[in-house]
């Protein structure tokens, strides 16, 4: 996405679509839930209808899907004191994001 960017001139820090919107969090999340409800990797005779962000939205502990593990936000983002976060010293506070400029 980044190199057809460049190529089509379309590519600078003053877009109106900054990198991070194509490379960043919500592209990632995208990935995610494209392969978690791809049927070339799962068995969706058995499935209750797709995987969304609704089955992890909230979570206090790790679910496991497929061969992937999904970690509730206090693994990432303990004391941010939104979404749902613990603290830093929660059982599953893994890593402490210091976010922008840090």
């Amino acid at each position: 996405e980044t190199l057809e960017r460049k190529r089509q001139g379309k590519l600078s820090k003053d877009s109106t679509m900054s990198v991070v919107e194509f490379t960043g969090p919500a592209i990632w999340t995208d990935t995610v839930f494209r392969f978690f409800n791809d049927p070339e990797y799962f068995d969706m005779t058995t499935s209750k209808g797709n995987i969304t962000w609704q089955h992890f939205t909230g979570i206090k502990q790790a679910k496991k899907v497929g061969d992937v593990v999904v970690l509730p936000i206090t693994s990432f983002s303990p004391g941010v004191g939104q979404m749902g976060a613990g603290d830093d010293d929660d059982p599953m506070a893994f890593v402490k994001h210091e976010f922008e400029g840090v």
